[in-house]
């Protein structure tokens, strides 16, 4: 079935963000929602309903930045580009994001979100910059959009939604199962606010002898190579290897004179969602990009997987975001994560804790094969979706 096909600029309206003076303590706190690509990161689903920080009237007039209508589509431009997700509120932004308000006469909102979903790594082809990619207003503007009917549209967009919800069921298993593993923590070594089992306090700096980051520029990206990991591919506990970006070996050697990642290394993500940590328990070669700390940990003190699982803790989770500086580019600092606070009981108790592990994380294992595999299948139902296949 053949669509038309029309520009996004003609059949939405595009609207930046814009953030205001941060040091004008009378622009914030205010009852205007405001949105940064951080807050869509750990988005679960569609909509965004409400946002960590509020500008008042002041800070908007004081800006660029305008409030978009409910049931626009918010799109990341920059630092990450393509998080998308559909407001349920009046919403404002920074300036990372080039958002939609489609005329609701012709698109469907819900139809613009799962197509830019779906053509994700596409737009972050188109972004440019030295420092950071950014897709640019002009460039969103040309970009083309299958128009097909506004029924047709409505009715992919709920087989989307339909196939999507199961997909997520999936997800909620698996978050279920990974906090057995924070259950036996909690068992083992109790609550780390309290410490009821007067285990060594320490600090993180106690536990690793060196603490660096990947470059702080982007790098030149090639067809295959290494692959070069970035915040959206460390989860808790674990190494997410999709959506991946590869630079040349030539490349990667210099960037591992600073930070070469290997067994028994931590990652701690310090840029944009911060203070998720993930350990290296795979001999695979790749680089890591700024945003991305590599932990080298001392392993006659602490286990890298125990290691991990005391950083993913809410008490170690709440320190690291007071350590967190920065609204619109946060960064969880190399000299400041090391200050985290936490506990140390003995190699002994670590290791069993692991073994005891071993099982959970052998089930868990399983159940995200299952949900890669309908991860899969749910990128093909797009594809189908936007041919008019379905």
């Amino acid at each position: 079935m053949s669509w038309p096909q029309v520009k996004i600029s003609e059949v939405t309206d595009i609207v930046s963000g814009a953030t205001p003076k941060t040091a004008v303590s009378s622009y914030w706190g205010g009852d205007i929602a405001w949105a940064t690509p951080a807050d869509l990161s750990d988005l679960v689903g569609t909509y965004i309903k409400d946002t960590p920080r509020k500008i008042t009237e002041a800070g908007l007039r004081s800006c660029a930045a305008s409030v978009l209508p409910a049931n626009s589509v918010l799109f990341s431009s920059r630092a990450p580009i393509g998080h998308v997700a559909i407001n349920t509120v009046p919403m404002a932004t920074n300036q990372g994001f080039k958002s939609f308000v489609p005329d609701n006469k012709v698109l469907d909102s819900k139809f613009l979100f799962w197509w830019l979903k779906a053509h994700r790594a596409r737009l972050e082809a188109m972004g440019t910059g030295a420092t950071f990619k950014e897709v640019s207003k002009a460039t969103v503007s040309r970009v083309e959009i299958p128009l097909p009917p506004l029924d047709e549209q409505k009715r992919i967009a709920a087989i989307l939604d339909k196939a999507d919800q199961l997909r997520q069921k999936r997800r909620q298993a698996i978050a279920l199962l990974d906090t057995l593993t924070q259950s036996i923590f909690l068992e083992m070594f109790g609550d780390p606010v309290s410490n009821p089992k007067g285990w060594r306090q320490a600090t993180l700096g106690d536990v690793i002898f060196k603490a660096s980051d990947g470059p702080h520029v982007s790098p030149q990206y090639c067809e295959d190579g290494i692959p070069f990991l970035s915040t959206r591919h460390i989860q808790r506990g674990r190494v997410l290897w999709q959506d991946l970006k590869y630079i040349s070996e030539e490349d990667a050697r210099v960037h591992w004179r600073k930070c070469k990642p290997e067994r028994g290394d931590l990652l701690y993500t310090k840029g944009g969602t911060t203070g998720i940590a993930a350990h290296v328990n795979f001999d695979e070669e790749f680089a890591i990009w700024v945003h991305v700390a590599l932990l080298k940990t001392r392993h006659e003190v602490v286990s890298p997987k125990w290691l991990e699982c005391m950083l993913n803790s809410n008490y170690c989770y709440q320190q690291s975001q007071v350590y967190t500086h920065g609204i619109a580019n946060r960064d969880l600092g190399l000299k400041r994560m090391v200050k985290i606070k936490l506990f140390v009981p003995p190699l002994k108790e670590q290791v069993a804790f692991v073994d005891r592990c071993g099982a959970v994380e052998r089930v868990i294992g399983r159940s995200r094969l299952q949900f890669d595999e309908a991860d899969s299948l749910f990128a093909s139902l797009q594809h189908r979706a936007f041919t008019g296949q379905l």
